[in-house]
């Protein structure tokens, strides 16, 4: 999977796909096991993504994300509530659906594997640039990145396993 591939969807639902993906890489974390040509750059998805609260209840924010490395990379600004939740329990869930067919998605389960302070906003604007084709407008707000690892996931459409 090159760096440059970003998660999209497409196509029309066919068949449900649920487990861990094909293979673990060699980092030892579960990857998408599908060809890079399978995620062109040219169209982001709607997404969210949810945790848990500390009373244990999952809450949901609509998100933009990269897939890049066979992680999932999202990132927030650095004072929202959401952070402090990830910070204490780093689990999360990820779904990103195709823009012209919603049905057709993936679900992704993980955990923040590591997290990185976007002093100088290039992780936000690499995300902005590619959903909105320009560097992101808010710059005096400190921003973090996230990169998810994946621990299971499914999908519905082209991610059908074999």
């Amino acid at each position: 999977m090159s760096k440059a591939a970003v998660l999209w969807l497409a196509m029309a639902c066919t068949a449900f796909v649920q487990g861990p993906p094909s293979k673990p890489d060699f980092s030892g974390r579960w990857t998408l096991d599908v060809a890079a040509s399978e995620f062109p750059g040219a169209r982001p998805s709607a997404a969210t993504i949810s945790v848990v609260r500390p009373d244990g209840q999952p809450i949901s924010y609509p998100t933009w994300y990269l897939f890049e490395d066979g992680q999932i990379v999202v990132n927030m600004d650095d004072g929202r509530k959401r952070i402090e939740h990830l910070r204490r329990d780093p689990r999360v869930a990820v779904s990103a659906m195709d823009p012209h067919n919603w049905v057709t998605h993936v679900s992704i389960v993980g955990h923040v594997a590591e997290w990185i302070p976007d002093t100088d906003l290039t992780d936000i604007d690499r995300i902005s640039t590619h959903y909105d084709g320009e560097a992101y407008g808010v710059r005096n707000r400190p921003r973090i990145t996230a990169r998810v690892d994946i621990d299971r996931w499914h999908g519905w459409g082209r991610f059908k396993q074999r």
